[in-house]
């Protein structure tokens, strides 16, 4: 194991070297050291420095070294939950963005955990996966990391489209939803009802906010939310799959425009090998009539 990744320390530590010479205004990035069981302490710290050199490929982020930041703490199991905890990461940091990470065991699967939170308000994507061995793991590392050095790609106004604020009165009314949705109906009052490809109606509710809208499931989990997977998969995410969520930050030439948040699986005929929650994508909802 420790021989077919040892080639890539040359690479990622040039890399490294290579990205502490820029200087780009982009939102900077910790990421902290990951807890992991005895048996594969080595291993994540090798898995720390592939997700570093992730980031600086991307090109989303300004990675911060420990060198340039401060100390990093030990402690894997504090709370950043509270303002004051954000504030004082914040203050060491000087960063907006940390990633945090553990590599665990469940029967004979190997369990990865990546978490990226934003400190101004604690905002978290958390993404997972269960792999059968450690090197299996690396090998399908790239889906997870996409999902957590995603920035949302604001929309570029054109002569004919005008921004508008995100009010109640704008989004009552019907609209094509994004991909596995047919329509979906929001009503006063913070509700709402989309009619999905599958024929399955699922309810909906929705907060505005400063930035814009969030909407999120509201009905529990049937199977036929998750057309077209196989049935037996379907049935499975029932269990696991978390709430679908929207975030839409902009209106524009009568569309919502944002991000969708979902539980996306990897499966193999009617068996799931790996679960990512909260996974990412861009979304689009159209504005068809009141």
């Amino acid at each position: 194991m420790k021989g077919r990744i040892l080639p890539l320390f040359v690479w990622i530590v040039g890399g490294l070297m290579l990205f502490a010479q820029e200087n780009a205004s982009k939102p900077i990035m910790v990421i902290l050291p990951f807890s992991a069981v005895t048996e594969y302490q080595e291993e994540t710290k090798t898995l720390e420095k592939l997700i570093a050199a992730y980031v600086i490929q991307e090109g989303q982020f300004t990675l911060a070294l420990p060198g340039e930041t401060g100390e990093v703490p030990k402690t894997q199991g504090e709370s950043l939950d509270s303002p004051s905890d954000r504030s004082q990461l914040e203050s060491l940091f000087s960063a907006q963005y940390i990633i945090t990470g553990s590599v665990g065991k469940l029967g004979n699967k190997v369990i990865l955990t990546l978490e990226r939170i934003k400190l101004s308000d604690g905002q978290k994507i958390t993404v997972s996966g269960r792999y059968a061995t450690f090197e299996e793991l690396l090998s399908h590392l790239s889906p997870l990391l996409e999902q957590l050095v995603w920035i949302e790609k604001k929309a570029s106004p054109s002569g004919s489209e005008t921004k508008e604020p995100i009010t109640e009165e704008l989004l009552i009314g019907s609209w094509w939803g994004d991909r596995g949705i047919e329509m979906v109906r929001l009503f006063s009052g913070g509700k709402g009802q989309a009619i999905l490809t599958s024929g399955a109606k699922m309810e909906l509710s929705y907060s505005i906010q400063p930035q814009g809208v969030k909407i999120w499931q509201s009905s529990p989990n049937q199977d036929r939310f998750y057309h077209p997977v196989p049935y037996k998969v379907a049935q499975q995410l029932v269990d696991i799959a978390r709430p679908m969520e929207w975030e839409f930050t902009i209106y524009e030439g009568g569309k919502l425009k944002g991000i969708k948040r979902a539980t996306a699986v990897r499966y193999e005929g009617e068996t799931i090998i790996e679960v990512i929650h909260g996974s990412v994508r861009e979304a689009e909802w159209t504005k068809i009539g009141r």
